[in-house]
C-alpha cells in the first residue's frame, strides 16, 4: 500500500537527451515494463528484481504503454513533428521483445488504458496547427 519502499533492480542509465523514465506499467505483482525517451523498454519477470532491455525502433520513445497478462503489448512513441508523421503505436505479441508498426499517421497517442485483453482505450491528439482530439477504442 506504499506504507514501506524498497529499492529494486537498477535499470540502465538513461540517455542524456532525455534523462528520466517516461512511462511505468505492471500487468501483475511479477510483470512489469518501464519506458523511457531513449528508445528502450525494460521488461521484469520477477517484480522488479531484475530488468530486460526491449528495443523500440531506433529514434523512437514511448509516450504510453499497456501490457496484458498474456504479454501482448501497446507502445505509443512520440509523433510530433507534423511536417514527417510516422508511426504513432507499436505492437508486441512477445512481451516487448519484438515490435511491429500497428498505426501510423498524424497522431499522437499520450496514454493507453485497458481493462482487459479485449478492449484497449487510447487518447492523445492530431498533431498541427490545430490541434484536435484523439480517442481510439482497439476492440477485438
Amino acid at each position: 500500500g506504499g506504507t514501506t519502499w524498497m529499492p529494486l533492480g537498477n535499470l540502465p542509465a538513461a540517455s542524456a537527451a532525455g534523462g528520466h523514465r517516461a512511462e511505468v506499467f505492471f500487468s501483475s505483482s511479477r510483470q512489469g515494463w518501464v519506458a523511457g525517451p531513449d528508445n528502450r523498454i525494460w521488461r521484469t519477470d520477477d517484480g522488479g528484481e531484475s530488468w530486460s532491455p526491449c528495443h523500440l525502433p531506433k529514434g523512437k520513445w514511448s509516450t504510453g504503454l499497456w501490457f496484458d497478462r498474456s504479454r501482448r503489448g501497446f507502445a505509443a512513441v512520440a509523433n510530433h513533428d507534423i511536417l514527417h508523421p510516422g508511426h504513432a503505436l507499436y505492437e508486441s505479441t512477445d512481451a516487448g521483445k519484438t515490435w511491429v508498426a500497428a498505426m501510423s499517421g498524424q497522431k499522437q497517442i499520450n496514454a493507453i488504458f485497458a481493462l482487459g485483453p479485449r478492449r484497449v482505450w487510447a487518447v492523445g491528439d492530431v498533431p498541427g496547427f490545430i490541434q484536435n482530439d484523439l480517442v481510439m477504442i482497439l476492440a477485438r
